[in-house]
């Protein structure tokens, strides 16, 4: 009879440890509006990464991604393959440019600095997200944030 009770009570901890991941899920879960070329494959792989972690990812395939860049206010040297405008359930908006880790964009989103703009992983680092094969550690960039001054610091590194 023990065995039972402490069999329950195990399975309740369980059912309400998974219920309280899938509602934190949720709540992070961001909206991530992906400006990119039609013919980037790794800004593709990038998308689909985000979708398979939940996020609700709309693509939007432009031909002048310079002009979604400056549309954005994109600093010189922070520019990569591909440009997101992101926000959660309490609305704050940032931009994300590149290959960011995830990890990043929810930190971010979590933490809501008013005064950064963005995250960006500058060029395309050859393993961050959508560069990386499948399993191979994220490793060998920065990812760097911004603020509405146009000051850049290391927000992570790989």
């Amino acid at each position: 009879m023990t065995i039972k009770t402490t069999n329950s009570a195990m399975l309740a901890r369980l059912l309400l440890a998974a219920s309280l991941s899938v509602t934190a899920t949720s709540v992070i879960a961001a909206n991530m509006e992906m400006h990119k070329s039609a013919q980037c494959g790794c800004c593709t792989e990038w998308g689909d990464i985000m979708a398979e972690k939940g996020h609700n990812v709309s693509v939007i395939e432009q031909q002048n991604m310079t002009q979604i860049k400056q549309q954005v206010g994109l600093l010189p040297g922070l520019q990569s393959c591909h440009t997101v405008k992101v926000s959660n359930a309490t609305g704050h908006e940032y931009i994300i440019e590149g290959h960011v880790p995830e990890a990043d964009i929810l930190k971010l989103l979590a933490q809501q600095p008013e005064s950064v703009v963005g995250l960006a992983a500058p060029g395309m680092p050859r393993f961050s997200p959508g560069m990386a094969q499948p399993g191979e550690p994220y490793q060998g960039f920065d990812v760097i944030a911004w603020d509405k001054t146009g000051k850049q610091w290391v927000f992570s590194q790989y």
